[in-house]
């Protein structure tokens, strides 16, 4: 049997209740929601552009894709983790998600958050989830006004290939935009694939 966690550090329990807060609370460490902030911010940007189709690489469990979709027809959100797509899916099917928080050290508390919190149920049939590694996107990932990679690039083997393999998925006067702490590591990216 596989260790999906110890392939993918993004497999674990506890990393998956720490995104669906960050993600889905009111706030995380003191500072407001960074998910919502993100997609608010792309859409000032994309003021009096075409919003067709947007993507959310490494969308973790959702919460800017749902965002986005405010005001784009159609927003994939990706991201490596099965874990993440699935809770993301739970949350599009199901309008809601419940995780274990955990409160202090093996104290939790059961959390439930739904999308109808945070006025976004109407938005449920135009968000899609796809599984899959920002630097092997799937063929039809293609044909966006908007690509936004929050926390992303610094956690990519090859954060150089991503970048390059992005123009012919834009369409002409489209946008990608990063959101990154450039938190470089070598626990994810090679030095020499530093930017």
């Amino acid at each position: 049997m596989r260790n999906r966690a110890a392939e993918n550090p993004y497999e674990t329990d506890t990393l998956l209740s720490q995104y669906c807060e960050f993600h889905y609370g009111d706030e995380y460490f003191g500072v407001g929601n960074f998910p919502a902030c993100c997609a608010r911010r792309c859409l000032e940007l994309m003021a009096g552009r075409r919003k067709g189709a947007a993507l959310d690489a490494g969308c973790a469990v959702g919460r800017t894709t749902f965002e986005l979709a405010r005001e784009f027809a159609a927003v994939t959100g990706v991201d490596s983790s099965r874990r993440f797509i699935d809770a993301a899916n739970a949350m599009r099917d199901e309008g809601r998600l419940s995780y274990g928080l955990v409160k202090e050290g093996e104290l939790t508390t059961r959390v439930e958050r739904r999308l109808v919190d945070f006025e976004l149920d109407g938005v449920r049939d135009r968000v899609d989830f796809v599984c899959a590694d920002a630097l092997s996107l799937p063929s039809a990932c293609t044909g966006y006004d908007l690509v936004f990679a929050g926390n992303l690039i610094d956690r990519l083997k090859s954060p150089r290939r991503f970048l390059l393999s992005l123009p012919p998925r834009i369409n002409p006067g489209g946008l990608l935009v990063l959101a990154s702490p450039y938190t470089w590591c070598v626990e994810f990216t090679p030095r020499a694939e530093w930017l």
